[in-house]
């Protein structure tokens, strides 16, 4: 993966969790500070091209379903209570 690649994936999960941490609940939370961690340590010194280990690649995955799943949750309740579509 291409180093800059790799960083604005990063800075996208960061934004993501400080704008929707309050929405998602602290196992969520967690969750996404530990790929965000480890996706940082695959940034090394600044070369072209780094290395995404496959674990890794698969936990962002199924970290991103349960943000999603929690999120759309939320939606689905919201929708719920004030029956806006």
């Amino acid at each position: 993966m291409k180093h800059d690649d790799l960083k604005f994936c990063i800075e996208a999960l960061k934004t993501f969790r400080r704008e929707k941490c309050q929405e998602t609940d602290a196992s969520v939370t967690g969750k996404l500070d530990e790929v965000i961690f480890r996706l940082e340590e695959c940034l090394g010194v600044g070369e072209q091209e780094v290395a995404v280990p496959s674990e890794t690649r698969h936990r962002v995955l199924e970290v991103l379903g349960d943000v999603l799943l929690v999120v759309t949750r939320l939606a689905d309740l919201i929708h719920l209570w004030t029956g806006i579509r």
